[in-house]
């Protein structure tokens, strides 16, 4: 999710990006160059670039093998991924298209743990090429306030909210309820030990093998004690908080930087 505000004074056009951010003649170069390739030539080269992804061979790979090795999701049936360069690639564009705009305070909401050092490398890109705005990365329920209520409304154990958990299941079923099938939910808790452990806030000590290899329904926690009850509460707070992060970043100052040679 992006949270994104605009200028007073709206930009008006190449011109003034140009004056505004560094990046603007790199973008520029980018675009006409865009212009000018043939479709035809462009598959051409996402062929090269992908390489093996798209070699497929009558009755031979299919073309997912190579990415089964980068993306271990890819184990659970129905999973459809983006590769993690890809996905930094497409949220920094996402920025990038924004600051163009005349966007210049931007917030990048993770909703999913594991892209979050994605998140925060796109949102820290966004800076770097663009030092006229300010652009943020952030997860939720992480404050001291929602590590507090996450304690008290708990039925789970450490371990118990990690992945499609008690807490996300929760959520869940206080938005669309009728989508949950808890008849279905499961507990799944990988081991752990005195500094690696997977939680809302995991362990000091992090490894990450194939998801596969941590859980056998992709589950990672205790979706079976989840509740609308508790979800409604967590809802209500994770929007309290990001308002918080909105507000935060609406009134930081710029720190553009300078050359200190």
């Amino acid at each position: 999710m992006f949270c994104v505000a605009r200028l007073a004074e709206p930009r008006t056009g190449a011109d003034d990006l140009e004056r505004r951010t560094a990046g603007a003649d790199v973008l520029a170069r980018r675009g006409a160059e865009l212009a000018r390739v043939d479709l035809c030539d462009r598959f051409a080269q996402l062929r090269l670039e992908l390489g093996d992804l798209l070699d497929v061979e009558d009755g031979g790979d299919d073309g997912i093998g190579a990415l089964e090795e980068v993306v271990d999701d890819l184990h659970f049936p129905g999973t459809v991924t983006l590769r993690w360069n890809v996905f930094v690639e497409y949220l920094l564009d996402l920025g990038r298209s924004l600051c163009h705009h005349g966007f210049d305070r931007i917030l990048m909401v993770n909703g999913h743990g594991s892209n979050q050092p994605l998140v925060d490398i796109a949102a820290r890109l966004v800076n770097v090429e663009h030092p006229a705005a300010i652009c943020a990365s952030c997860w939720y329920l992480v404050t001291p306030e929602s590590k507090q209520l996450l304690e008290e409304l708990r039925e789970s154990g450490r371990g118990g909210m990690a992945h499609a958990c008690e807490l996300e299941t929760s959520l869940y079923l206080a938005i669309e309820p009728g989508l949950v099938q808890m008849q279905k939910a499961v507990k799944e808790i990988p081991p752990q030990t005195e500094y690696m452990w997977m939680d809302w806030s995991d362990g000091p000590l992090s490894y990450m093998p194939h998801w596969s290899g941590l859980t056998e329904s992709g589950v990672t926690g205790d979706a079976s004690v989840a509740t609308a009850e508790t979800g409604r509460a967590l809802l209500e707070r994770a929007q309290e908080e990001v308002a918080e992060y909105i507000a935060d970043v609406a009134s930081r100052p710029r720190q553009p930087g300078r050359d200190r040679h």
